[in-house]
């Protein structure tokens, strides 16, 4: 059995098995990566969503509540853009997440 631990006891399977279900796979002929088990995508896209979300609602917030403080410092933008960027470098980044390719193994040994 080919991927296996050499000494092929139960908690080393299942060590093995653990490991394997929180990775991502590459596949050696097209070389495309998709995740092994659901739900490691599902929860990094959840956590992506929440952190771009969070980092947009403090940027709306950023910009009303800085509104008349940005005329006359023109350096305020920055921050705006800077949450506005992150969040939506999170956003699609859980898109991402969310549409990897999902894989399971053929067989188990559990």
């Amino acid at each position: 059995m080919s991927g296996l631990p050499s000494d092929g006891s139960l908690p080393a399977q299942q060590e093995w098995m653990e490991l394997r279900f929180n990775t991502l796979a590459k596949c050696p002929h097209c070389k495309k990566i998709s995740s092994v088990g659901s739900a490691l995508p599902r929860r990094r896209c959840c956590a992506y969503i929440t952190i771009g979300m969070i980092c947009i609602f403090i940027g709306v917030g950023l910009t009303v509540g800085t509104r008349d403080f940005a005329r006359r410092y023109n350096a305020t933008y920055v921050s705006w853009a800077f949450a506005y960027l992150l969040g939506l470098i999170c956003l699609i980044r859980a898109c991402y997440w969310g549409a990897i390719k999902v894989s399971y193994p053929e067989n188990s040994f559990a």
